[in-house]
């Protein structure tokens, strides 16, 4: 249920997300990504000072006799330390990457598409115009 429950979240912001930035007009530089590797690089950072501190979880977890000793998610446990490490590591030098680099073609071929249609009007209207003014001189 939980998965279902992540996936229903996760995925119906991705979707809603991936609409927005092919319809609307929005900017999207790669010099932009720098803010998702922040907040990526803080939410990591946080899980090791949750860990660190013994914050645990109210409601425990299954994992662990001591509610101090349970992780913000399964697979952020740093009482598994290296396993958690590969996993951190992937993620900051792939999964990030790659999905700031989805959005941005994203919003590329949106804005070159964008250019190819106003050319071709561009033309047609040129080329209009140029029979217009032959068939009158």
């Amino acid at each position: 249920e939980t998965y279902v429950v992540w996936l229903y979240f996760h995925g119906t912001q991705a979707i809603i997300l991936l609409v927005d930035l092919l319809l609307g007009r929005n900017a999207l530089y790669l010099k932009h990504a720098i803010f998702f590797f922040a907040y990526v690089l803080a939410y990591l950072t946080w899980t090791v000072v949750h860990w660190r501190l013994r914050i645990g979880s109210y409601a425990g977890c299954g994992a662990y006799p001591d509610k101090g000793d349970c992780p913000i998610y399964n697979l952020l446990d740093w009482n598994k330390a290296q396993a958690t490490g590969i996993l951190c590591s992937i993620v900051v030098l792939f999964v990030v990457p790659l999905s700031q680099f989805t959005l941005w073609w994203c919003v590329f071929s949106r804005r070159l598409a964008d250019f190819l249609l106003h050319r071709n009007e561009d033309e047609s209207d040129d080329e209009s115009a140029s029979d217009e003014e032959t068939s009158s001189g």
